[in-house]
């Protein structure tokens, strides 16, 4: 058996001594008594019959098992590709802007997620600002993911940046079309006014835009019922417009469900109470370190488990 433990064992003895029976066993397949020779026939064809399947089944086992490393070899190569790919469609850089400090984390949950978000110029005076989040996570809203980005950018492409509502719209419209019937996406665009410093803001999210006043006090905007990008046509939805004015050292925040509705082991939510919580007693940090420690605080909520995607994009009014 040490040389070749692939060959069938069967101890055949009249030995009585339960102990050495059982050490015997430790390295055998199987055992027969000699009690009666009439008998000992049938137990030797029904004993080789048994060994035989269990060692058919065994080489099965080994084959099987192959066949599932390499077909996982495969998809990690796979989905390494696909996680060099949809980097792409993410921006290089943060712009630079002399109203705002803009940071983002993104956290997926796997290689690859759902989450997207795009930050760019519009023109000298306006900074445009996406974040999505498809329904689901893992491989299927990755691939979305490529979707959703190329509509957004077309539709940026097409139209006017003065209002947010009107991309928004103009977006639902292109992914109504071009997602697969029950695919949908909540996400949000702000217009950030370079001179002002005031912020346009439409979409359908999930969860609220959160104001962090210098007042120490939290305003939210939710524009309305919830209707998801890409389930509704425009001519049943309307999307609403909010316009935000952002004093000197305040702060806004919008993040993806996977950071209020992380759960720890009772199941319980983490929620947005605790979210705004955390964020006014931090409220001097600046909006980077508050973005680094929601994730923190989640996380350790979670006993490092969060099973969603998590992307949080913090703006704050620069001082000077």
């Amino acid at each position: 058996k040490e040389l070749y433990p692939d060959v069938i064992v069967i101890m055949l003895s009249d030995q009585p001594d339960k102990k050495i029976l059982i050490s015997l066993m430790r390295k055998a397949d199987d055992y027969i008594l000699k009690v009666e020779i009439e008998k000992l026939k049938d137990e030797l064809l029904y004993v080789f019959k048994r060994c035989f399947a269990f060692q058919d089944l065994k080489n099965k086992n080994k084959e099987l098992m192959n066949t599932l490393s390499q077909r996982n070899k495969k998809l990690e190569e796979e989905i390494r590709t696909a996680q060099r790919l949809q980097k792409e469609i993410f921006p290089d850089k943060i712009p630079i802007s002399s109203m705002f400090s803009i940071h983002i984390l993104a956290r997926p949950s796997q290689t690859i997620g759902g989450d997207f978000f795009d930050v760019l110029h519009l023109d000298q005076k306006h900074i445009g600002i996406f974040l999505g989040d498809i329904c689901g996570h893992g491989i299927q809203a990755a691939l979305l993911s490529f979707t959703l980005a190329n509509a957004f950018k077309a539709t940026i492409a097409s139209e006017e940046y003065t209002s947010a509502q009107k991309i928004i719209t103009k977006l639902n419209s292109t992914l109504v079309k071009q997602f697969p019937r029950g695919s949908f996406v909540s996400g949000s665009y702000l217009i950030l006014n370079e001179e002002t410093g005031g912020i346009s803001f439409s979409g359908a999210f999930e969860t609220p835009l959160l104001h962090v006043t210098t007042a120490k006090e939290i305003k939210k905007y939710v524009n309305g019922n919830i209707v998801f990008l890409g389930m509704v046509d425009n001519k049943e939805v309307k999307f609403e417009e909010s316009e935000i004015s952002l004093n000197k050292n305040e702060k806004i925040f919008i993040f993806t469900d996977g950071l209020a509705e992380a759960k720890d082991s009772n199941r319980q939510m983490f929620g947005i109470e605790r979210i705004e919580e955390i964020l006014l007693s931090n409220i001097t940090e600046p909006v980077k370190d508050n973005c680094q420690r929601l994730y923190k605080e989640v996380n350790t909520y979670t006993n490092n488990s969060i099973l969603d995607d998590v992307t949080i994009i913090g703006i704050e009014t620069k001082s000077s």
